[in-house]
């Protein structure tokens, strides 16, 4: 049995739409609507994104949405914050 993952995909660039404004989104949320790691999770939407799968969004909301997957992923990665 194959799994459609563009469902998953779309909602997963959609959450990241909704929240990339305020960092785009807790740990917490994220594991619990998708089941998945925040790293994992902001490595994915980054593929996403840069593979185009964004034709509804304009290209400014893309790029300030990649600067939030690859801000949250240099977090992770043991970056800190700068207030």
């Amino acid at each position: 049995m194959e799994v459609d993952t563009r469902v998953d995909d779309a909602a997963m660039i959609d959450f990241v739409r909704s929240w990339h404004l305020y960092g785009g989104g807790s740990d917490e949320e994220i594991f619990i609507v998708f089941g998945l790691k925040a790293h994992a999770f902001f490595q994915r939407v980054l593929m996403l994104l840069t593979a185009g799968r964004t034709e509804e969004l304009s290209p400014a909301t893309v790029e300030a949405m990649r600067k939030v997957c690859r801000a949250r992923l240099w977090l992770d990665r043991g970056g800190t914050r700068q207030i």
